[in-house]
């Protein structure tokens, strides 16, 4: 029988809440502790073997969660607000023979809090929370988890707000230690090409950060009948990227190691479309090329994950605009979370796209390449 995927989501989610309740409590930490995580001798057991590495998945603390509430916020990336621990992670991640994660906050992140301080502080706490979960060296939580930053940032962020963005990612990768920032592809209607969002930018390539851009709902959507995570995540996703190749974002910041969620929205498919050679031929006489077929010279650089695309339309586009070492494995969960497997492998449909030496790329080696400091981490707790 086949099951709707919102039913298949559902059935997951009680299924997990029957076998492993969550409380208030569930990320209590012990006495002195700030983070809001504490090991627990319950949790699952490390998979066997070597294990896939999930780029996209996303942390969702009690406290962020309540936050949302208390602000009448519903939903996460257009999609009802999951509930969330480490222990549900490492559950997840041991069914589907995942070593580990690399964490972020989800759209909206912290923009839905009404004032800077608020945002800062949020920032700080979660940031704090992936660091305890990314350097416990607790037997069963060691080398499990990545992090990737969140910054204090909305659609009204100043020019000083975005300076404290800034702060807060030096913090996180030079003290805490996380792998790398994330951002949201637009906040609210203003999108990452913006110029207010150079300084920030030009910090990140100074730090050699990786950033990854997650797709954001946010901002103004036609009237339509479909739900906004549908589309126009992957509709804003796509402006963003464009919109930096056409204003020279990713020259201009050398130093960032981008790494774009969701197969990068639309963008795989519309890359020759878009492509700057082909909007400007005569661009193409001037660097000596004769094929203006070549989106490369545009998106090349740029890494994508496989997250809510992993099928053969989206992955053979993706591999038409950049190298299989380029491609990097995701789930989006809690988001979007499968009934565990009974057996084979995590997103079956990677097979009809990729061979087997080509998917132990995609779904691990490109992961530890890109995040080398997670590599590391997974090494020490073998």
């Amino acid at each position: 029988m086949t099951y709707h995927p919102r039913v298949l989501r559902r059935r997951t989610a009680l299924a997990v809440a029957a076998a492993v309740p969550i409380s208030a409590t569930a990320l209590h930490a012990p006495p002195g502790s700030a983070s809001g995580v504490a090991p627990s001798s319950e949790h699952p057991r490390h998979p066997r073997g070597p294990g896939t590495v999930d780029v996209h998945a996303h942390l969702l603390p009690d406290y962020y969660r309540e936050a949302l509430r208390r602000h009448g916020v519903r939903r996460v990336s257009g999609l009802p607000v999951p509930v969330w621990s480490p222990r549900l992670a490492l559950r997840f991640m041991n069914s589907w023979h995942i070593a580990a994660q690399v964490l972020s906050v989800p759209d909206p992140a912290v923009s839905f809090l009404r004032t800077p301080g608020a945002r800062v502080e949020m920032a700080r706490r979660l940031n704090d929370t992936m660091a305890a979960l990314a350097t416990s060296s607790h037997g069963r939580w060691a080398g499990r988890f990545g992090g990737l930053a969140v910054l204090p940032l909305a659609a009204d962020s100043t020019p000083e707000e975005i300076m404290a963005a800034a702060t807060e990612a030096r913090r996180a990768l030079t003290e805490l230690r996380l792998d790398g920032v994330s951002l949201l592809s637009n906040y609210g209607a203003t999108y990452l090409s913006d110029p207010r969002f150079a300084p920030l930018l030009a910090a990140l390539s100074d730090l050699g950060a990786r950033v990854a851009v997650h797709p954001n709902v946010a901002g103004p959507i036609p009237a339509t009948i479909m739900p906004p995570y549908l589309l126009e995540g992957a509709f804003n996703m796509t402006r963003a990227i464009v919109a930096m190749s056409y204003l020279q974002v990713f020259t201009a910041h050398p130093g960032i190691h981008w790494l774009m969620g969701e197969a990068g929205g639309a963008l795989p498919y519309l890359a020759y479309r878009t492509s700057l050679l082909q909007l400007y031929p005569a661009a193409a006489q001037n660097l000596g090329l004769s094929d203006l077929d070549d989106q490369n010279i545009d998106y090349g650089g740029l890494s994508f994950d496989t997250a809510a695309s992993a099928a053969p339309a989206a992955m053979s586009s993706v591999r038409e605009v950049v190298p299989v070492e380029q491609i990097l494995f995701g789930t989006d969960w809690p988001l979007r979370a499968p009934a565990p497997p009974r057996r084979g492998a995590t997103q079956p449909a990677l097979r009809k796209v990729f061979n087997e030496a080509e998917l132990r790329r995609v779904t691990r080696t490109n992961a530890l390449e890109h995040f080398p400091a997670l590599a590391a981490r997974m090494a020490r707790a073998r």
